[in-house]
């Protein structure tokens, strides 16, 4: 083999295992757009649209959240979403300066299927970008947070084996390059960190899914913003992919940009932490019952002392499946849940030694109270949610 046959096998190499911070081009559809490098699909392809879902579904929810970026200074695309009511986030990437901003649109409704009113907004504000975690952040005219809401961002620590779901905006393009990049969810599992932090995960993404969030499927939380791959085959399947923990997002973004931290803050849109932690307390009785509606998602609660109990209040308008599922942070410290009716009888409970409480039962229209507590006496932190 002779020295130029070798260089060139370094490079394919070398290339092969790009994580992607960068651009790589890609034919897409008639308008040629360039699309973010650095992910794959890992195994089979098993995304889905997220109209598949039921609109009330916590996934289906999120996704409302987040939009198709087309950036035509660049020719390119990426996936963003809604931190606050008028701040979009994605992947440096993806903007790496103020000129690749100009024009950028975020359209939030690039779904299958979808008709009606346009949800385009001009997000071509550039407030300011991170190359160390890979992630920038624009400004959209409209504010559409207020319509669309915004997610909420967490600081929660996740652990192989943590199931994730990544929504975006991609199609397989290596099978069919005229494919639609519509709004698609992918769930996977964490699968450890790699030598930078990151975590690693194997829900599908593609070029064109930078920056999109990654949410626990516990929490319904963003727990990372995905930003890479590992192992591109040539035809977008790889080993793994790469996500940003969101406690060094959140952090990075209360030192760099204190203001935008703190209107994430008053939209909602934060990192749960005993300063700004919704407070349902105190809610040991029915009576002082924290009023919640659904769907619900709380992180960060609490039995904190053996005679502690959590009591959670809501409402049914018309009869509805209604699931709920509490997450103890540690394995030791067995706490349960039990349904009530608004006249005191007990419907269902949950009171296995597992580290997940469930019930899911379909409840008529009226008024039900939740009740959290520790079994003989246990302590542990929790989440919680509720959907129907």
């Amino acid at each position: 083999m002779n020295s130029e046959s070798v260089l060139l096998l370094a490079l394919l190499f070398f290339l092969s295992f790009f994580l992607g911070c960068g651009r790589q081009q890609e034919a897409l559809n008639s308008s040629d757009a360039t699309i973010m490098s650095g992910a794959i699909i890992v195994g089979d392809v098993d995304w889905k649209d997220v109209t598949e879902l039921d609109g009330s579904h916590p996934i289906r929810l999120n996704a409302k959240k987040v939009a198709d970026l087309s950036l035509p200074a660049i020719e390119s695309r990426c996936t963003a979403f809604l931190i606050g009511e008028d701040v979009l986030l994605t992947n440096h990437h993806c903007v790496t300066t103020a000129a690749d901003a100009v024009g950028a649109t975020a359209n939030f409704g690039h779904e299958t299927g979808r008709t009606g009113e346009s949800l385009s907004f001009a997000c071509d504000e550039f407030i300011g970008n991170n190359e160390e975690f890979d992630f920038a952040l624009l400004r959209c005219k409209g504010k559409p947070g207020k319509t669309l809401g915004v997610v909420t961002l967490s600081s929660q620590s996740l652990q192989t084996g943590d199931k994730i779901y990544v929504v975006q905006q991609n199609c397989d393009y290596y099978l069919n390059k005229k494919c639609d990049w519509s709004k698609k969810y992918a769930r996977g599992q964490i699968k450890g960190t790699n030598s930078d932090g990151d975590y690693k995960h194997d829900a599908d993404t593609l070029g064109g899914s930078s920056g999109s969030p990654v949410f626990s499927e516990t929490s319904n939380l963003v727990v990372a913003l995905h930003h890479a791959g590992y192992g591109n085959n040539g035809q977008g399947r790889g080993v793994e992919n790469y996500a940003v923990p969101m406690s060094k997002v959140v952090a990075k973004l209360r030192s760099a940009f204190p203001v935008i931290a703190a209107q994430i803050g008053l939209s909602g849109g934060t990192t749960p932490t005993p300063g700004n932690r919704p407070t349902y307390e105190p809610n040991n009785s029915t009576s002082t019952a924290a009023k919640i509606s659904l769907p619900f998602t709380g992180e960060g609660l609490s039995i904190a002392t053996n005679a502690d109990k959590d009591w959670y209040k809501f409402s049914v308008a018309l009869k509805s499946v209604v699931s709920v599922k509490l997450q103890m942070a540690k394995a030791l410290g067995d706490i349960d849940i039990q349904l009530y009716s608004s006249g005191g009888t007990l419907l269902y409970k949950s009171d296995s030694a597992k580290q997940t409480e469930t019930i899911t039962a379909t409840l008529n229209a009226g008024v039900y109270y939740l009740k959290v507590y520790g079994y003989q006496g246990a302590t542990n932190d929790y989440s919680l949610n509720i959907s129907k």
